[in-house]
């Protein structure tokens, strides 16, 4: 009995997350995901660039608005030369040249985990809902550090993480 309500309790969250994704990307014109390369519209690169997120010289790898509105209030994205999270005024970035080592996993439920450590120590997490694309997330980012670090190459991880504390 404990294993079907276990069981039904884990089919009740894929749920959860596969409605909000469908609400998502019904919210309007925006494609919704990870979007790489050309993929991201012009009008996200100008509100990065209004909220001073971009400078004029970066090119986005890789972009992701993590809310289910579309609405830019969380993202993160990749350059060549760095990786940002930015939440409310909240803004997060690691210089791709500091970055001494790249992890990736799956989390619960398929969610896609990032965590990113400089030289001297300094830590970026990113996670990605499960079905948004998180590994063409993590190829920008290993094709971003690539350029300063050619032998480089992101950790993957075969078993799900463990819960953070």
């Amino acid at each position: 009995m404990a294993l079907m309500v276990a069981l039904g309790g884990m089919l009740g969250m894929c749920g959860v997350v596969v409605g909000l994704a469908a609400v998502g990307a019904s919210a309007g014109d925006e494609p919704a995901g990870v979007l790489v390369g050309d993929q991201v519209p012009q009008k996200t690169i100008d509100a990065l660039k209004a909220k001073k997120l971009l400078s004029a010289e970066e090119m986005v790898l890789a972009f992701h608005d993590q809310t289910v509105r579309l609405d830019m209030s969380e993202v993160t994205f990749v350059t060549k030369s760095r990786v940002v999270y930015a939440k409310g005024n909240k803004v997060s970035a690691v210089a791709l040249a500091d970055v001494s080592k790249i992890t990736h996993r799956s989390g619960p439920l398929g969610i896609d985990l990032v965590d990113l450590v400089t030289k001297d120590g300094k830590s970026l997490h990113i996670e990605i809902a499960p079905l948004n694309g998180g590994e063409s997330y993590v190829d920008a980012i290993e094709d971003g550090w690539r350029i300063h670090f050619p032998e480089a190459s992101v950790t993957r991880a075969t078993k799900p993480a463990q819960k953070r504390p």
